[in-house]
């Protein structure tokens, strides 16, 4: 099953250049909104990320502010497909919080937003339309990284591509977001029209094409939580991390939210010199709240005491933190920063 898939594979080293890593989390954005010349592009994207936000707290909120009735409905059908093991309310959360946009086919009065969870590896599909000069979202639906990718044309692995591939997992989670956003961009070009993403993506049909993707977006979003939930067990008998690398971890977690990460650097001796530089330019502020989003043990000896474990921040989704605990120790040895949002360029740079 994937949740014991996600628990299995073990991490090996590897460098990776950063591409555009060193802006994450430094340069101010200027609102759209504020912006002399927006488009009804822009526009989308305001409510789009107002959305995303509400969301997070509340579903059926923002779903009142931002979707039509049937919007509501279809975006309510796909929420009880999926959260069938935890509350719907953290699962949202959890998937808005650690989701990458994508905005594509912006040329008319409807449009289309994804929302990418690259651990996971599952997309949210939201169809939106423009009425009375404002957006709403009218349609939706989940779709597995791998059919996304390969566009519904067999075979579609349910497994996400990050822990299926070979090699480092920090690159294979770039190289995993890197082709779903380039897939993204060649399906949905502003003059293809956005009705048409049912048809491109092969999901006219309930069967097998709809269910098949919801029941393992079901599978793979709630593996996520589990292995979350699985790693942060107040009861040592339930938690499957080592002790000591749990300690290690939340040390070193809290000391980058007080705003210590050279400290923390400092200890951590194996960080390649490039990812300690792009680390401390990242906006303090964006440090200031985060979690493990993913641990993978170095090895399934019982005596291992490493892994890898992926932080995020609570507020942003652009980048993740790759902390590395040694196998015989259990202590952080290595930081790695994971330039999500510069995903294509980090991998074409390698």
């Amino acid at each position: 099953v994937f949740a014991a898939t996600l628990l299995l594979f073990c991490p090996t080293v590897g460098r990776a250049e950063l591409g555009q890593a060193d802006f994450i989390g430094v340069q101010p954005r200027t609102p759209l909104s504020a912006q002399k010349s927006a488009t009804e592009a822009d526009f989308l994207v305001i409510e789009a990320m107002r959305f995303r936000h509400v969301a997070r707290e509340n579903l059926e909120t923002a779903l009142r502010n931002d979707a039509t009735p049937q919007g509501q409905q279809i975006i309510a059908e796909l929420s009880k497909a999926v959260w069938t093991i935890f509350p719907a309310s953290l699962g949202w959360n959890k998937f808005f919080s650690t989701s990458l946009v994508m905005f594509g086919s912006t040329g008319k009065d409807q449009a289309l937003s994804a929302f990418y969870h690259p651990w996971s590896d599952t997309v949210l599909m939201l169809a939106w339309s423009r009425a009375s000069g404002q957006w709403k979202i009218d349609d939706g639906d989940w779709v597995l990284g791998d059919w996304f990718r390969r566009i519904g044309k067999p075979p579609v692995d349910t497994q996400p591509l990050w822990l299926r591939k070979d090699g480092p997992k920090s690159d294979a989670l770039l190289e995993e977001v890197a082709q779903t956003v380039q897939v993204f961009e060649g399906l949905f070009p502003e003059d293809v029209p956005a009705s048409d993403w049912r048809e491109l993506l092969r999901l006219r049909q309930m069967e097998p094409g709809r269910k098949l993707n919801r029941d393992f977006a079901s599978v793979n979003l709630n593996a996520v939580l589990l292995n979350q939930a699985e790693f942060l067990a107040a009861d040592k008998a339930e938690a499957k991390a080592p002790v000591a690398l749990r300690e290690a971890q939340r040390k070193a977690q809290e000391a980058i939210e007080a705003g210590n990460m050279e400290l923390v650097l400092a200890g951590a001796a194996h960080t390649d010199p490039a990812h300690a530089k792009a680390l401390l330019k990242i906006d303090s502020n964006a440090l200031t709240e985060l979690y493990p989003v993913a641990y993978l043990p170095a090895s399934q000896d019982p005596d291992n005491l490493g892994g890898l474990v992926f932080v995020v921040s609570a507020d942003q989704a652009d980048f993740a933190i790759s902390m590395r605990f040694g196998e015989k120790t259990g202590q952080l040895d290595r930081l790695q920063l994971i330039p999500l949002a510069a995903a294509d360029s980090a991998t074409r740079s390698r």
